[in-house]
């Protein structure tokens, strides 16, 4: 919390939490960092195409919106692709409006696999170099295979910093 007050100008804050529970939840955590952290009114202005697809994993965008439904959703093959696109969109129109975008998925030792996928999908694309900032914070002592398989892939074609922190004390948090 220190780190994001002391950030100038502040960015948007996009807090997604993994839960133990919701590890074969696809996009769980991006989920609820946007139903929670992102302004609706950015559903609204999202093209249609785009808001199509992010209605995969928004369904109540279809109630929001007139010009979008069931019937023009992408399959796959495409979706997926088509949805880390949407994603991407949604997010350059949230820096247009709001600067840079902080996202940071906490609890990433429980994050589903298609959760990772996207903010690598994100990366790749170069969001976080111009627009965003991504933290992504883990417990070490649980298992994280998905995880580091997306930081090592990660590690071949972007900066990728990893900051090891000692267990905090109940007084520090």
């Amino acid at each position: 919390q220190g780190l994001f007050e002391s950030l100038t100008p502040k960015p948007l804050l996009i807090l997604a939490s993994a839960k133990e529970g919701e590890t074969t939840l696809p996009f769980a955590s991006i989920v609820h960092g946007l139903r929670q952290h992102l302004p609706s009114h950015l559903f609204q202005e999202v093209g249609s195409v785009w808001a199509n697809q992010l209605s995969l994993i928004l369904p109540e965008l279809i109630n929001l919106r007139d010009d979008i439904g069931e019937k023009e959703v992408e399959k796959p093959p495409f979706s997926r692709q088509r949805l880390f696109d949407s994603l991407y969109q949604l997010f350059v129109l949230a820096s247009e409006k709001y600067g840079r975008i902080l996202i940071f998925l906490d609890d990433a030792q429980w994050a589903d696999y298609q959760t990772l996928q996207a903010l690598s999908y994100l990366v790749s694309r170069g969001f976080f170099e111009r627009k965003g900032l991504l933290i992504i914070a883990a417990d070490i002592e649980y298992p994280q295979h998905d995880l580091q398989k997306i930081i090592n892939q990660l590690r071949q074609t972007s900066t990728v910093e990893t900051i090891t922190l000692p267990a905090f004390n109940p007084e520090e948090m």
